[in-house]
């Protein structure tokens, strides 16, 4: 199951950016700087009207060096715990995309994806009080039953079903080997 969570980076709670970094042992330090930047004043202008300054609570500022350790410090323990109830299946996150696959016969990677699936969305919506990009979803499997069953169970999060992802930021071919030409790479 392939997902990605809909603009991650400004649903990012400043108060629980500060209560996770204080859980994982984040300097407090660095964790009350970010936190400080991200909730500085902003202006809204339009047609030479200015508005009144707003403090936002949520969200990380574009461009901050901080941006992908203080993603990783607001997801560790709710990935952590996540990963403690599904140990049969792996779980890879690079920032806002979710990756969760098993191994197995094909009723037992049924169940477990299926189960991690929904696990995982409520961590998504309840601890990363995020949302999934329901759009760019993709259930890949190595065959075409097991993708639309995983497909079937996840409904709307499910994506579509295939045996073959591309421009997901990386190609998942579940196994099979992936050609490409330059003309195709090209219209990617």
């Amino acid at each position: 199951v392939l997902w990605d969570m809909k603009s991650f980076y400004q649903m990012l709670r400043h108060d629980l950016i500060l209560t996770r970094a204080r859980s994982t042992g984040f300097p407090d330090c660095l964790a009350r700087l970010a936190v400080n930047l991200y909730r500085a004043p902003r202006h809204i202008s339009f047609m030479r009207n200015l508005a009144s300054p707003i403090s936002p609570n949520r969200g990380v500022a574009p461009g901050c060096s901080l941006a992908q350790t203080i993603v990783k410090v607001y997801c560790l323990q709710p990935f952590d715990d996540f990963v403690t109830r599904h140990p049969h299946a792996p779980l890879d996150v690079f920032i806002d995309d979710i990756q969760m696959a098993a191994e197995g016969v094909q009723e037992q990677v049924c169940s477990r994806v299926v189960s991690a699936a929904k696990d995982m969305r409520e961590v998504v919506r309840t601890e990363i009080r995020a949302e999934l990009a329901t759009s760019k979803a993709a259930v890949v499997a190595s065959n075409e039953i097991v993708a639309k069953k995983v497909r079937k169970q996840l409904g709307e999060d499910g994506g579509r079903a295939v045996t073959m992802a591309t421009a997901l930021g990386i190609d998942f071919g579940a196994g099979r080997r992936i050609t490409t030409t330059a003309q195709s790479a090209k219209q990617r």
